[in-house]
């Protein structure tokens, strides 16, 4: 999970990217569920930036592995909380999908 830091006074909200393998959990499956619990992150800087999620923040949903592209557009739809589901600690945020992209962003474009 990467974000892109506090707002810097402009009003705009943090935007935030996650990603999956999409033959764990692809953006069709957000989609198809419209919501669902963004969790088993362990990361310790992922772990900080999932906990600095907010309600209405923007997030762009990547597929890892072969495809290696932002596929979707999403929004944190609830506030950070501890995981009872994990022994390990975790937290977790809700995320809803919003719209798939019209063509795969590739990672390369992304870092432009």
């Amino acid at each position: 999970m990467i974000g892109s830091g506090r707002p810097n006074g402009d009003g705009h909200p943090r935007r935030w990217l996650v990603k999956e393998e999409p033959t764990h959990y692809a953006f069709a499956d957000l989609v198809r569920d419209g919501s669902t619990d963004w969790d088993q992150v362990h990361n310790p800087l992922a772990q900080r930036n999932l906990r600095s999620m907010r309600p209405g923040d923007p997030v762009v949903f990547y597929h890892t592995g072969e495809e290696r592209a932002a596929v979707g557009l999403a929004t944190v739809a609830g506030v950070p909380e501890p995981d009872p589901e994990d022994p390990r600690g975790a937290w977790k945020v809700r995320v809803s999908a919003k719209h798939a992209l019209t063509r795969p962003v590739e990672l390369e474009r992304l870092k432009l």
